[in-house]
């Protein structure tokens, strides 16, 4: 009787227990269904969220490539854009909204690979060397010698002068005619800065005057944003640097002890890039598209130290008048190359004379290098030159100056005619070597020689 009880009782609970998981098993399934369908909702609300946002960034994105496309150089753009995206990239990993990040890096990507920039494109060649008089008629000769036939086949010229600096106006002439007959014709010219030139910058006081009216007035939007990181007074010393009865521009080396001047790390910064952005943009005036800048540290020879041709003995400050002028090539679109490579004689003999060493320098021949070789890694999508010093160098230091010729674009010799590089092209030392023996035969070589000079009167 007891058992049939107790199992009466067992069945009792087992149903009411049935009944009670039946319940919440059924609310767990509602449950499950509904929050199934509230992630389904909040996944669309996302996904129309997420693309609403694209749509905002984008539109903010369009209107920031129209105001670079109208601001900035071609160069200037894709430096930004690779940059944006550098910045962008590291940022992703650690960010909640990474997926928009990716967007927004895809988008600047496609920009940036839409951009093409023209690059200069030429075969090995010895470039043809032209010697002007001063204030001559130069428009008929122009004629003759430049015409279509021949200006066409060049791919390179020298612009030399016969004894006096060439005027303003002469070399304004000379290149506007030569650009007028090739268009895409590179044009070189000697124009360091005080003792080594071949036209007169500045005609007289109110030239200088001129293009400081110029400066003041916001011609130059780039000068603007840098002025104004700088006080009257500092503005005043760069304004002292430049020449009052003198014609030139300041030399390197009164523009390193003005740089000392100023006190914090951006206001050098801003006088550094206004003096290339000036430089260039003067060039760039006057028809010039290619700029060489001394390279070489200032370590006391007779060549460039006695001349006041280098900018510093240190070579961290020289890396910063590096990126200034890189900054400005993007802007002004002037081809920078640098030279001495890798050095220049630091010894008192004349290296059109005789054959010069370097053979105790090569501590300093690696610091130079390093300078160099700055210059080609952080010259983002510029086209990167250099020109080759003739001297025999230490075999040790072979595989890092081949290293750097092969990063270039192209490469110049120096002049061949020199008669020291006769003495020494393809003789064979034992712990050294001779410079232009290891460039000569390349493809992107441009030959420097003065014996191809044609007197132009």
């Amino acid at each position: 009787m007891r058992k049939k009880q107790q199992k009466k009782i067992n069945k009792k609970w087992s149903i009411i227990l049935f009944i009670i998981i039946s319940f919440f098993w059924f609310r767990y399934c509602v449950n499950a269904i509904e929050n199934n369908k509230q992630e389904k909702e909040k996944k669309i609300q996302e996904e129309i969220t997420l693309e609403n946002s694209k749509k905002i960034f984008d539109k903010k994105l369009n209107k920031i490539f129209l105001r670079l496309e109208i601001k900035k150089t071609k160069t200037e753009q894709k430096y930004i854009y690779k940059t944006l995206t550098n910045i962008l990239e590291k940022r992703v990993k650690n960010n909640t909204n990474g997926f928009l990040l990716n967007h927004i890096i895809k988008k600047i990507k496609q920009k940036n690979n839409s951009i093409n920039i023209e690059k200069i494109n030429f075969s090995k060649h010895n470039t043809k060397i032209l010697k002007f008089t001063r204030n001559a008629n130069h428009n008929i000769i122009l004629d003759n010698i430049l015409n279509k036939n021949k200006i066409n086949k060049f791919f390179s010229i020298f612009i030399f002068r016969t004894s006096s600096d060439l005027s303003r106006v002469d070399i304004n002439f000379i290149t506007k005619k030569i650009k007028k007959y090739n268009k895409n014709i590179l044009i070189f010219i000697d124009q360091e800065w005080w003792l080594i030139n071949r036209y007169v910058e500045f005609e007289k006081t109110n030239d200088v005057e001129e293009f400081f009216w110029i400066i003041k007035n916001n011609k130059y939007n780039f000068l603007k944003t840098r002025f104004a990181k700088l006080n009257q007074k500092e503005i005043k010393i760069i304004r002292n640097i430049f020449p009052k009865k003198y014609w030139y521009f300041p030399t390197l080396w009164k523009i390193w002890k003005t740089y000392d001047l100023f006190e914090t790390k951006k206001k050098k910064k801003a006088f550094l890039e206004i003096i290339a952005f000036i430089r260039l943009q003067t060039l760039k005036n006057n028809w010039i598209n290619t700029y060489w800048l001394v390279a070489d540290l200032n370590r006391w020879n007779p060549v460039i130290s006695g001349t006041s041709r280098s900018f510093s003995k240190h070579l961290w400050k020289y890396k910063q008048l590096i990126d200034a002028f890189v900054k400005a090539s993007r802007k002004t679109e002037i081809t920078l190359y640098l030279k001495h490579f890798p050095w220049h004689w630091a010894g008192k003999i004349d290296s059109h004379k005789w054959i010069l060493t370097l053979s105790w320098q090569e501590k300093y021949l690696k610091e130079n290098l390093e300078l160099f070789d700055y210059f080609l890694e952080n010259s983002d999508f510029l086209q990167t030159w250099l020109m080759i010093w003739h001297m025999y160098i230490p075999k040790s230091l072979k595989k890092k100056f081949d290293e750097i010729i092969n990063k270039a674009d192209f490469l110049l010799t120096d002049d061949l005619a020199m008669i020291w590089y006769k003495k020494a092209k393809w003789k064979i030392k034992k712990d050294l070597f001779f410079t232009t023996d290891k460039i000569i035969n390349k493809n992107n070589l441009i030959i420097v020689n003065t014996i191809n000079i044609a007197k132009i009167k």
